[in-house]
């Protein structure tokens, strides 16, 4: 991913580390950027709560 936005902001290094993440399909960096109770939902999943059963399913989707 490349980031084109010629302002900075603070959260620009976090946003560009997850999408990164995101990118290298790795669930382990993923969830070191969320919330240990993050509620996540994906698409017509069912909705994962914490960090351990969104890097289960995201390993899953990889």
């Amino acid at each position: 991913m490349q980031i084109t936005a010629t302002n900075s902001n603070p959260h620009m290094k976090l946003i560009a580390g997850l999408y990164s993440a995101v990118d290298a399909m790795n669930a382990t960096s993923i969830v070191s950027y969320v919330a240990e109770d993050v509620n996540f939902h994906f698409n017509n999943f069912d909705a994962r709560v914490g960090q351990d059963p969104v890097k289960e399913e995201d390993e899953a989707f990889f």
